[in-house]
């Protein structure tokens, strides 16, 4: 920083000869934000004087690092932004905010007047406000863009030639003997501390890599400075220290600064890195980088409810179901106070299992059979292999299909299994049904109500298969009716067309004379060939089941409708002549029951 000394009189000069530095629009390079490990202050050496950085310093090996001569002559009041990574000083001359690139190229942001004649002291905060001092004495916050007031200005008794400085790591603002909060609230349990050793630390104050201040002290005045020191202030134990003296003279008032930047990268691993069977426990590692105060997970699992975030630095999550789950972590930190907060996130997938997608195409018709079905396996471990239920195949496509289900097993590398199930279906799809009232057995001459049950067709044809009818044997109506003049069993056919796709189906009927059953009073199992057997004569009858038995109630025999009995035991030995009795039950083919008993005379000779 250049001596104020003159300052009127530069100011003036400033009419006739403007001095500031324009240059092309391209993007400016910045200085890097490496946590104030560098302390950049200016020297009065060269013709415009110089930018320097002190490194090292809190290691026992400090070291002094020419940078580049300044681009004009007068600066006070240097400030480093963490939120661009530009320096940034006050051009003396004119009161216009400067800033300065890391290739030694300065440009004019914006014009101070609010600062005056006492624009000798700058900082910045995290958010890239500008704070100064008044031509009163007053602290104030600046926007960089537009020279605008944001904060003050605050009248906080700033001492004269006092330096400010922002401290993240309390919040703070130091000014001499002040210490403020941004609202401009005095902290009056803080009384500062002078540097050890004594001298004229004229504006250089900066914040270390550590939190304390540091500033740069001579013995002489502004006007004739003298070798000079590098000074802490300890703000937990409110002591100093001297840390180093400098090889040759610098201005006591040479401005410092530093970049201070939290740098922080969210990062995490999960292990697993796969698994096959739900339920899936997979445990995520936080390995993010700089000071983390808290971490907000999002498993991209929102089925699982309030089970879907944690606040745990290292969590665990179980998910129920194989898939691809976009896992997301948010950190924050930056200094220990809440006044800097700073947040990155970072985003994963959690391939689980074996997640299956289809593609298929559908035949036209439902008894076409040119169809395709296709898998992709969109997690798991490649190579894949495939294994086809029906009809087969180890292919990730299979062709020529007919509309039906088709079950494939995908596995992985990893001797992970998942199964997809395609149903492949007929585009223009027609199917043909009916049912018949009655059913399934219609009595000679009944009117029989067929009832289309197809779906999708526009046209019917139907044939009752009766040609020997008297009523035409065909009909082309959605729901015709039909009589039967003849007992008998009819399969009807439908066929059903939509004008692309046809089908058919076939129903039986049967048709028989009203229900009767007829049982015979004596036969004569004598081997004549005449009248040998016992049995019923039915019609209409679909089931009967019938017993006999000898005077006695022994149980000689069991029979069906068709069945007959010969006169013999179960186990084959002839009755004698006599009289027996029979009891029998009996079901018509339209669900009517019946049952009956009565006695049969067996006759064996011949008289």
């Amino acid at each position: 920083m250049r001596k104020k000394i003159g300052f009127e009189f530069l100011r003036t000069l400033m009419v006739a000869i403007p001095v500031f530095v324009s240059f092309c629009s391209r993007a400016q390079p910045t200085f890097p934000c490496d946590s104030a490990s560098r302390l950049y202050f200016f020297q009065d050496t060269l013709t415009n004087g110089s930018l320097s950085y002190i490194s090292g310093y809190t290691t026992g090996s400090p070291k002094v690092t020419f940078v580049f001569e300044m681009p004009t002559p007068e600066h006070n009041a240097l400030g480093a932004n963490p939120k661009d990574g530009y320096l940034y000083y006050i051009n003396n001359v004119n009161d216009s905010l400067m800033r300065l690139d890391a290739s030694g190229k300065a440009k004019s942001v914006c014009y101070l007047g609010i600062v005056g004649n006492n624009g000798v002291y700058g900082c910045f905060d995290p958010w890239g406000r500008y704070w100064t001092v008044t031509s009163t004495n007053q602290l104030v916050a600046i926007d960089i863009n537009s020279g605008n007031t944001l904060k003050g200005p605050y009248a906080v008794s700033i001492n004269t030639w006092a330096d400010i400085v922002f401290n993240p790591y309390d919040c703070y603002l130091y000014c001499g003997s002040i210490r403020c909060d941004t609202n401009g609230t005095v902290d009056a349990s803080y009384h500062g501390i002078n540097f050890n050793p004594s001298g004229n630390y004229y504006g250089a104050v900066a914040i270390g890599t550590d939190g304390n201040i540091y500033g740069i002290a001579g013995t002489g005045t502004p006007s004739s400075p003298a070798i000079g020191n590098l000074s802490e202030i300890n703000l937990t134990t409110n002591t100093s220290s001297d840390v180093f003296s400098f090889n040759g003279p610098y201005s006591g008032q040479s401005d410092m600064a530093s970049f201070i930047c939290f740098n922080l990268a969210a990062a995490f691993k999960n292990t697993p890195a796969s698994l096959c069977t739900a339920p899936f426990n997979v445990s995520f590692a936080d390995q993010s980088s700089g000071k983390v105060i808290s971490w907000a997970w999002d498993f991209g699992d929102p089925s699982s409810g309030i089970q879907n975030t944690s606040t745990l630095q290292n969590p665990v999550h179980t998910y129920n179901q194989a898939g691809s789950y976009s896992v997301n972590l948010v950190v924050s930190g930056g200094a220990s106070k809440i006044c800097y907060i700073l947040k990155d996130s970072v985003k994963l997938t959690v391939n689980l299992g074996i997640s299956i997608t289809s593609t298929q195409t559908n035949p036209v018709c439902k008894k076409d059979d040119n169809g395709t079905a296709t898998v992709t396996a969109t997690t798991g471990s490649a190579p894949y292999t495939y294994n086809w239920s029906s009809p087969g195949g180890t292919s990730n496509t299979l062709s020529n299909l007919a509309p039906g289900i088709y079950t494939v097993t995908v596995s992985d590398s990893k001797a992970c299994q998942g199964i997809a199930t395609i149903t492949i279906t007929a585009q223009s799809a027609v199917s043909a049904g009916f049912s018949t009232n009655p059913s399934p057995t219609a009595l000679v001459n009944d009117t029989v109500h067929f009832t289309d049950q197809s779906v999708g067709p526009t046209k019917w044809s139907w044939n009752f298969q009766d040609p020997s009818s008297l009523q035409k044997d065909s009909s082309a109506l959605q729901n015709p009716v039909h009589v039967f003049d003849k007992p008998g069993y009819y399969c009807v056919l439908l066929t059903v067309s939509n004008g692309t796709c046809m089908d058919t189906v076939s129903h039986c009927l049967r048709v028989t004379s009203k229900d009767s059953i007829f049982v015979p009073n004596v036969f004569s199992p004598n081997g004549d060939g005449k009248n040998d057997q016992f049995y019923f004569t039915t019609t209409g009858i679909e089931t009967l089941n019938y017993s006999i038995y000898d005077r006695w109630g022994l149980l000689l025999f069991d029979g069906s409708i068709n069945t007959r009995w010969d006169g013999r035991t179960k186990s084959g030995a002839s009755v004698p002549d006599g009289t027996y009795y029979y009891i029998y039950k009996a079901q018509s083919y339209d669900g009517k029951s019946y049952k009956g008993s009565g006695f049969v005379e067996l006759i064996r000779s011949n008289k």
